[in-house]
């Protein structure tokens, strides 16, 4: 460990180079089961655009509620969360409903309509910014919309699957079509839990490259709960260590050791 690490190491917490102008922003977050049980206390940290900033920690760390917590799906019981300037504890629930249409999600759990075509789950994206039956389906679509779907398609390196069910897909291969219709909403930020949990080891790093590709090339800020250490090592830009219900670590991912990232697992 060099002079800079050791000097910020204080009371069992270390945090280094904070990152660049964040678009999240997390500040003294709480939480607890039935008001008693802490899940985390006092989280902070940051997360900007064009960065892949994991969450890792133990079994039961409360990782997944964390994330949850940063858009209140889960509702904290204090402190500040901002995405950019706006700050979503103070917001009313229609204020919240469009203050979301800012973050994507990715989860385990691809959550595809197997009976609709790739292509038709995909224009889902676009729900958040346009009302109307027409985005249901790819034959009702717009021919701009339908044709912004098959970009988002070609991304992820599935064009040539648009008109397949999606229940004909691998996991591998759903996952991408949940990416894209992230694309399709045109979010500033990706919130990703445990997104290869359920994939076998190729199609897991597939997805964690697709993403890390994503969020440089088109400058998206990408938060994950990772369950995987060596995905986390690999492909994140910056890793917050969730462990005895606080951070324990907040660093770029070039300060952090494997051996030390083991200690969260």
């Amino acid at each position: 460990m060099n002079m800079g690490m050791a000097s910020a190491i204080e009371s069992g917490l270390r945090t280094v180079a904070k990152p660049a102008t964040p678009l999240l922003s997390v500040t003294s977050l709480s939480k607890c089961y039935d008001g008693q049980e802490v899940i985390f206390r006092d989280v902070n940290f940051e997360a900007p655009k064009g960065q892949v900033v994991s969450i890792i920690g133990p079994n039961g760390a409360g990782k997944s509620t964390l994330l949850r917590c940063c858009v209140r799906l889960v509702e904290p019981d204090s402190g500040s969360v901002k995405i950019g300037q706006c700050e979503l504890t103070a917001l009313s629930h229609r204020q919240l409903v469009k203050a979301r249409t800012r973050v994507g999600f990715v989860f385990q759990k691809h959550q595809l309509i197997g009976r609709m075509s790739v292509l038709s789950n995909v224009l889902h994206g676009a729900l958040g910014r346009h009302s109307g039956p027409r985005l249901w389906a790819q034959a009702l679509a717009p021919n701009d919309q339908r044709e912004a779907a098959y970009q988002c398609l070609q991304q992820v390196g599935l064009q040539d699957l648009a008109l397949r069910r999606a229940d004909q897909l691998s996991g591998g291969q759903s996952q991408r079509v949940a990416v894209a219709r992230v694309l399709m909403q045109r979010s500033e930020m990706v919130f990703a839990d445990e997104p290869t949990a359920s994939l076998d080891p190729r199609s897991g790093n597939e997805i964690m490259e697709l993403l890390q590709r994503l969020s440089h090339e088109q400058n998206l800020g990408v938060l994950m709960v990772s369950h995987d250490m060596s995905h986390a090592h690999t492909f994140s830009d910056r890793i917050v260590g969730l462990r005895d219900k606080s951070v324990k670590l907040n660093a770029p991912v070039e300060y952090c050791s494997l051996s030390e990232l083991k200690d969260f697992f």
